[in-house]
């Protein structure tokens, strides 16, 4: 049986419609991918990131103050077993991966697999990388201000909608 010039064209578009909702599936484009993954150092970002974006959450918490140091290690070291466990680098690295496939054509992952190869441009990742805990640090000191006055916003917005 000759398959209907209509079954064809479904064939097509359903190829096509798979083909754009998979970006990074590529063979020579997802090796790129990879390849800035690991020259930008994502998965050192993004581990740096998960990890210093709790600890700041507990330090800036309202009670914060409150804690033992004792216990906030304590609560560090369980995050951080529970976050390797549920959070870790091997569950998302893929996502990232569809995610550069998304946002990078080919041509703009190669100009930073050629930026990767410069030293000054190594050398700002390094210094990224370094002044991430201080950052988040200078977040921590307006965390407070920031939650009182948002709770303020959010019982605000709660009275507005009851009415």
């Amino acid at each position: 049986m000759k398959p209907s010039p209509s079954r064809i064209r479904l064939a097509l578009v359903i190829a096509v419609l798979l083909g754009t909702a998979l970006p990074a599936a590529a063979g020579p484009k997802r090796q790129m991918v990879r390849d800035v993954i690991q020259c930008t150092r994502m998965q050192q970002r993004f581990i740096l990131a998960r990890d210093l974006g709790f600890e700041t959450g507990l330090n800036s918490s309202i009670d914060a103050d409150a804690i033992p140091d004792e216990l906030k290690q304590q609560i560090l070291e369980a995050y951080l077993q529970v976050a390797d466990e549920v959070f870790s680098w091997d569950k998302v690295e893929s996502k990232y991966e569809q995610l550069y496939g998304r946002h990078y054509t080919e041509n703009e992952l190669k100009t930073v697999l050629e930026l990767c190869q410069d030293s000054r441009y190594q050398m700002v990742l390094s210094k990224d990388l370094e002044m991430l805990p201080g950052g988040l640090k200078i977040g921590e000191e307006f965390a407070p201000e920031l939650q009182v006055k948002l709770l303020e916003a959010m019982t605000r917005l709660m009275k507005s909608w009851r009415q």
